[in-house]
């Protein structure tokens, strides 16, 4: 249920399913494109090899790991 977010406040990144509004494809393809906002919260959730990546890629833009959140599910 993505609607239930501001859309300039969320972005879902799936990389199995094709759904409307998410990209499409891992997570770190999504960031090494964006612009990342040092100030902002991030939280991520799904594989621990993914969020660890991610996490190196938002500490090189930046991002205090207190602004991290995650959640490990496989």
């Amino acid at each position: 249920n993505f609607d239930r977010y501001p859309a300039d406040r969320y972005q879902a990144c799936v990389s199995r399913e094709k759904l409307s509004g998410t990209f499409h494809g891992r997570v770190t393809e999504f960031l090494k494109d964006s612009q990342l906002d040092a100030a902002s919260n991030y939280y991520l959730c799904g594989n621990r090899a993914m969020i660890a990546d991610v996490f190196e890629l938002l500490m090189q833009s930046g991002v205090s790991g207190d602004q991290v959140f995650t959640e490990v599910f496989f």
